[in-house]
């Protein structure tokens, strides 16, 4: 059902002080609600903040639910009360194929297809980063179809796809492009350093990239910078190519030119001062004192590979690696996980919620421990060797224990937050080591993911039911490939900070194949800034401001561990769907201009003074108006052998009351009271949030504020 648009265009403004920049909305409805902000201007503030922000918060991760599998509403019911997931961002479907494998073509049609149509309708797709499936959906995808046209194809590309590669490949799974499969697809992972070296853009520069490349085995390196010159200055944000054409002026001993489009590449995102230093083309240029001060405000320990960065849905992805705001300039991903699988070779149910909330109280915390390479003589091992040495040099210099360890798996280790291990099968209880909380561990194997078998090779859930917050495993045989599995550099990527989806995707190149199970949000060892803010719901007369202290905290969760870092900017997500961002100031003040009566969140997204750009979340939820606008009443509890469960809304004049599980429509009545028998059936188990929504005359919408029912066993 869609909502009915307002009257009135609510406008929100993010006031610090002073008020120096102020804009409006011209919008109708909620939709379309404008955030002004003070004391910075927001086109000022976009030069402060990176292409990139590392982390997940919550408001950027959609749950999708398998409307016809008690588990799955179950499991959705609790991450969501878990992760503090908006009701926005909950999409049931109702046409799931009840299989472990499916068609390419249902995938598209009864899976992605609805679910980015729900994306666009209710408007939340230009901040959503990432999908989290919960449990009874396929995990394997026929992809047949899709790969005939490529004609006879090398045996390792086998014809089936994971469930969330795909939808990580949305953009070319809903064209049908069979170019996910290729195992240099996934731009967004990190790769060696020389992989900022290739042509940038495709056919968008393929010929002069060629012609370049010409100029320079001639020796022509003052006509080849001039070249470069002229690409970076047409695709600024491929700071790459800046510091290209610097490496060339500087062999053609043109040195304060070399200079200046390093300062461009550093302007716009370069930051990989290992490599620099060791880069002979600019051997010239390390007496001059504006080439050494550039060597100090980078990065010494970036050398071999690119940079960790966070993730981005909203921005292309280049073959470089490099994020553009030019959509046409790469390609465009979402995030995406499995939350559980609890049928055929998966966990169970509890075991499932138990791997999330182990995995959600690892937050921020930073836990000290080791992570672990197996190598042995099996092929499962060695394909992965050779980026042990940069992963544990990586690891070491960020203050973690890491080893190779001769054996299939680590063997007595207590202090486990992360394994790679190469086995057919295994025995984790065997090995008397222990996965903490946030920990990564995952196998190399042949058919780690296929789940609708308990017999073969152990399967990747194994580390889930031992205490792991995340795994991964691929679908089919994938053959001995490092594209298709986790590099070594995983755990450096998780380590320095990202969320657990982003470090999987950041070190898979062909990831066409893995199935990533675990918490997408969960982020042991970031440290973003924490401010300190009650979330009690706070009371307001209509068009009254939100005012509140903005402190943030200085003290880390556990002593020793790194403090949080200092923010920067902060983002404002009100409603559904709209975002701005303003500068951090001692008070803030959100005047809530023409917003309705009734029940909203803001949602104040904490941005980072780091290299990384880290981020937390903060709901603060608000009553607007009259109490007795819109209300709704339950049960605290209901058995689900009760079967039905009986709820009262109430308004004080609407023409029509609908009663909603997150964004799931549940009844409706035309009046402004009524009494609703809803099935049990439609809410699954555990913690479920109910809200009423009142559509007024003149075709507003009020909402009432959220009751949480507990629907026992």
């Amino acid at each position: 059902m869609n909502t009915p648009g307002l009257t009135q265009t609510p406008r929100i403004h993010y006031a610090s002080y002073p008020l120096l920049y102020e804009s409006r909305s011209n919008g109708k409805g909620l939709a379309n609600t404008v955030l002004s902000m003070a004391a910075i201007c927001v086109c000022w503030l976009a030069f402060l903040i990176p292409n990139a922000m590392a982390g997940l918060v919550s408001s950027e991760v959609v749950v999708v639910v398998n409307g016809k599998s008690m588990d799955s509403r179950t499991l959705a019911n609790f991450y969501v009360s878990l992760r503090n997931i908006p009701a926005a961002n909950v999409v049931v479907l109702d046409k799931v194929p009840n299989s472990e494998v499916i068609s390419v073509d249902d995938f598209r049609a009864k899976i992605l297809a609805p679910l980015l149509f729900e994306l666009d309708r209710r408007k939340i797709s230009s901040h959503v980063q990432c999908i989290a499936y919960s449990c009874d959906f396929p995990t394997s995808v026929d992809i047949t179809t899709d790969i005939k046209p490529l004609g006879k194809l090398p045996v390792f590309f086998t014809p089936r796809a994971s469930i969330n590669a795909l939808t990580y490949f949305y953009t070319l799974a809903q064209a049908a492009n069979p170019n996910y499969i290729q195992l240099q697809a996934n731009s967004y992972a990190r790769r060696e350093m020389d992989a900022f070296f290739t042509n940038p853009l495709g056919s968008l520069t393929e010929s002069d990239w060629q012609a370049i490349q010409k100029q320079i085995e001639s020796g022509e390196h003052k006509e080849a910078g001039e070249e470069l010159a002229k690409l970076a200055e047409k695709y600024k944000e491929h700071y790459p190519i800046s510091y290209l054409a610097a490496a060339e002026f500087a062999q053609a001993g043109d040195l304060a030119t070399a200079v200046k489009f390093l300062e461009k590449a550093v302007a716009s995102g370069w930051t990989a001062g290992g490599y620099l230093k060791a880069d002979d083309r600019f051997e010239e240029c390390r007496d001059d004192s504006n080439f050494q001060l550039l060597l100090l405000s980078l990065d010494d320990s970036q050398v071999k590979y690119q940079p960790t960065i966070g993730f981005e849905a909203k921005r292309a992805w280049g073959t470089n690696g490099v994020p553009s705001a030019d959509l046409q300039l790469g390609s465009r991903y979402l995030l995406c996980t499995v939350l559980g699988v609890t049928r055929g070779a998966g966990t169970s149910l509890k075991q499932a919620m138990d791997m999330l909330e182990r995995s959600a109280a690892a937050d921020f915390t930073q836990p000290k421990g080791g992570f672990y390479f197996c190598l042995t003589s099996d092929v499962r091992t060695t394909t992965r060797k050779p980026g042990f040495a940069d992963a544990i040099e990586s690891l070491k210099t960020l203050g973690f224990s890491a080893e190779i360890v001769r054996d299939s798996l680590p063997m007595g280790k207590k202090d486990v937050l992360g394994a790679m291990v190469g086995t057919p099968n295994f025995d984790w209880a065997a090995s008397s080591s222990e996965l903490l909380p946030g920990s990564i561990a995952e196998n190399l194997t042949s058919v780690g993911a296929v789940m609708d078998s308990l017999r073969g090779q152990t399967k990747l859930t194994e580390f889930l039911k031992a205490g792991a917050a995340g795994s991964s495993g691929t679908v089919t045989e994938p053959y001995s490939m490092q594209a298709k599995f986790p590099h070594p550099q995983l755990y450096v990527h998780y380590a320095r900070g990202l969320s657990l989806a982003e470090a999987f995707y950041a070190s898979v190149t062909g990831p066409y194949q893995l199935l990533i199970i675990g918490d997408p949000l969960c982020q042991p060892f970031a440290a973003p800034p924490r401010p300190e803010l009650s979330s009690e719901l706070r009371k307001l007369a209509q068009n009254e401001s939100l005012k509140f202290p903005l402190k943030y905290a200085t003290e880390p969760i556990h002593a020793g561990s790194r403090p949080p870092v200092s923010p920067l900017v902060v983002s404002i997500l009100f409603g559904d769907n709209t975002t701005r961002i303003g500068a951090v100031q001692p008070k803030a003040e959100i005047k809530l201009i023409n917003a309705p009566l009734g029940y909203h969140e803001v949602r104040l997204i904490s941005i980072g003074d780091d290299a990384l750009v880290q981020r937390s979340e903060v709901t603060l939820p608000l009553w607007i108006g009259d109490e007795n606008t819109v209300s709704i009443v339950a049960p605290e509890s209901v058995s689900f052998r009760d079967r039905k469960v009986t709820i009262t809304a109430k308004a004080q004049t609407a023409k029509s009351l609908t009663v909603w599980h997150e964004s799931e429509q549940l009844a409706i009545v035309s009046s402004d009271e009524g009494e609703f028998a809803i099935s049990v059936e439609d809410l699954g188990i555990g913690k479920v949030r109910l809200q009423a929504r009142a559509e007024l005359e003149n075709g507003s919408v009020l909402k009432s504020l959220p009751v949480v029912l507990e629907v026992t066993p």
